[in-house]
C-alpha cells in the first residue's frame, strides 16, 4: 500500500478511503479544539482530518481542499515524505476513530405548552454511541435533565421536575443520533440546554435553545365607568407565555397607543395580563382588544361595543356656560394684552422724558461751568492789571521825587 495523505476519494467511518488503501501513517500530537482554520468548521470543532496535520502544514500553499457532504477536507497530491514540515511526522499507527464532534441544532427549537419536544444530537463522524455516556443538562452540568450510562437511564442526578418527563430515542444511536423527549413541555423548560457525549476520556457537547410558547385564554373586555372625559375599557387574559403583546384597535383598525398594562407571572411560569384604555372620543366606540403570542404568531381578540349612555353627558348650560367662560377669557387675554400695551407705551415715554430732562441738565450744568471759568479768568485778568498798573504808578512817583530832588540841589 502506497503512502496517501488525503486523495481524493470517499470518507467513511472517520478514515479516508481510496482505491489504493486506507489513510493510516501520518500523524501528529493529540487532538486539537479549536476552529478548523482552512478546513471548514463542524460545530467550532476541528473534524478529524484536520487531527493528522501539523499547524505549519495547514498553512501550507501546497494544502487544497474540496468539498463532501457540505463539508471540506483537505486533499494533499504529494507524497508524506515529499511535502513532511517541522512539527509533523509519520507514524504506523492507523487513524484513531475515538474523536468525534458533537452537533446540535442550529436554529432554536420551538416547543408548544403541554406538547412532546425532541432534543437531538448527533456525533460526526457517526459511530454507535450505545455504550457512550449521554448527558442533557441545563445551564450548569449538574443540572442534569436526562442521563444515558451503561445502556441504560440514570435518575441519581436528573433534576426532579423532570423525572418521568423524559426518555430516549434509541432506535439511531448505532448510527450516532440520539434525542430526548421531553413530555407535557412546561414554561420552566425554556432556555439553553447542552448534550454532552463522552467516550472513554474522550467528550464533547454541543448547545440547544428551546423556546417554549403557549396561547393562554381568549382576552375578556368589559367596560368599568366614566373616567377622564371618557369610558375606561378593560381587557384581561391569562395563561400565556412568554408575555404577549397586547393592542387596541378601533373600527377603523386605528390603534390606540396610549394605554396602560400589566403583567403577573404565576407559579408555572405562565403570564397574566390586564390592559386598559380611556375611550374619549365617541367615533371610537367599537374597539378591539388583541393579544399575540410573538414566537407562535398567534392571536386571540375580542371587541366590544360602547353605549353612548356611558359616554358623560353634557347639559345645554354647561355648553353656554363653556362658550361664555371662552368669551370671557378672550376678553380678558385682550384687556391684558391692551393693558399691557399701554403701559409699555407709557414707560417709553417716560424714559424718553428722563433722557432729555437729563440731557438739559447736563448742557445746563456744562453752560455753568463754562461761565464760572470765564469769571475765575477774568478775575484773574483785573487782578493782574491792578498789580501791573500800581507799579506802573510807583515808578511815575519815585522818577518826580528824582527830578525834584536834582533841581533843588542845583
Amino acid at each position: 500500500m502506497r503512502d496517501v495523505v488525503g486523495r481524493r476519494g470517499d470518507w467513511r467511518h472517520g478514515r479516508s478511503y481510496t482505491e489504493e488503501g486506507w489513510l493510516s501513517d501520518f500523524m501528529w500530537g493529540s487532538w486539537v479544539e479549536e476552529e478548523a482554520s482552512g478546513f471548514g468548521e463542524m460545530n467550532s470543532k476541528q473534524i478529524l482530518v484536520s487531527s493528522v496535520l501539523s499547524p505549519e502544514l495547514s498553512a501550507s500553499p501546497l494544502l487544497e481542499t474540496f468539498q463532501f457532504s457540505a463539508h471540506l477536507f483537505p486533499v494533499l497530491p504529494f507524497r508524506p515524505e515529499e511535502i513532511c514540515l517541522p512539527g509533523c511526522f509519520l507514524t504506523p499507527t492507523s487513524v484513531s476513530t475515538e474523536e468525534f464532534v458533537v452537533i446540535g441544532s442550529s436554529d432554536p427549537i420551538v416547543a408548544v405548552l403541554g406538547r412532546n419536544i425532541m432534543l437531538p444530537c448527533r456525533v460526526f463522524p457517526a459511530m454507535n454511541v450505545e455504550n457512550m455516556e449521554l448527558r442533557w443538562f441545563h445551564s450548569n452540568f449538574t443540572e442534569a435533565v436526562f442521563i444515558y450510562q451503561n445502556q441504560q437511564e440514570q435518575r441519581e442526578e436528573q433534576l426532579a421536575q423532570y423525572t418521568g418527563r423524559t426518555s430516549l430515542v434509541k432506535d439511531f444511536l448505532t448510527r450516532g443520533e440520539a434525542a430526548v423527549y421531553i413530555h407535557d413541555v412546561q414554561a420552566f423548560d425554556n432556555g439553553l440546554y447542552t448534550c454532552f457525549f463522552r467516550k472513554g476520556s474522550f467528550y464533547e457537547e454541543a448547545g440547544l435553545e428551546l423556546k417554549v410558547a403557549g396561547v393562554g385564554s381568549a382576552p375578556q373586555v368589559h367596560i368599568t365607568g366614566p373616567e377622564e372625559d371618557g369610558v375606561r375599557v378593560v381587557c384581561k387574559a391569562s395563561g400565556w407565555f412568554p408575555k404577549p403583546q397586547v393592542q387596541w384597535r378601533a373600527l377603523s383598525e386605528e390603534k390606540f397607543l396610549m394605554f396602560s398594562e400589566t403583567h403577573v407571572q404565576n407559579a408555572e411560569g405562565l403570564f397574566s395580563v390586564e390592559a386598559a384604555l380611556v375611550v374619549k372620543h365617541r367615533s371610537s366606540r367599537n374597539v378591539t382588544c388583541s393579544l399575540l403570542n410573538p414566537i407562535l404568531s398567534q392571536e386571540k381578540a375580542m371587541a366590544i361595543f360602547i353605549p353612548e349612555d356611558f359616554f358623560p353627558r353634557t347639559s345645554p348650560w354647561m355648553s353656554a356656560f363653556m362658550g361664555i367662560l371662552t368669551l370671557l377669557m378672550l376678553l380678558l387675554l385682550g384687556t391684558a394684552y391692551y393693558t399691557k400695551r399701554e403701559h409699555t407705551a407709557k414707560c417709553q415715554e417716560m424714559q424718553e422724558w428722563e433722557k432729555l430732562h437729563r440731557e438739559k441738565e447736563e448742557d445746563q450744568w456744562a453752560k455753568e461751568e463754562a461761565l464760572k471759568a470765564r469769571d475765575e479768568l477774568q478775575a484773574d485778568l483785573d487782578w493782574r492789571k491792578s498789580v501791573y498798573l500800581a507799579g506802573e504808578h510807583c515808578t511815575y512817583l519815585t522818577g518826580l521825587n528824582l527830578v525834584g530832588f536834582i533841581r533843588g540841589n542845583a
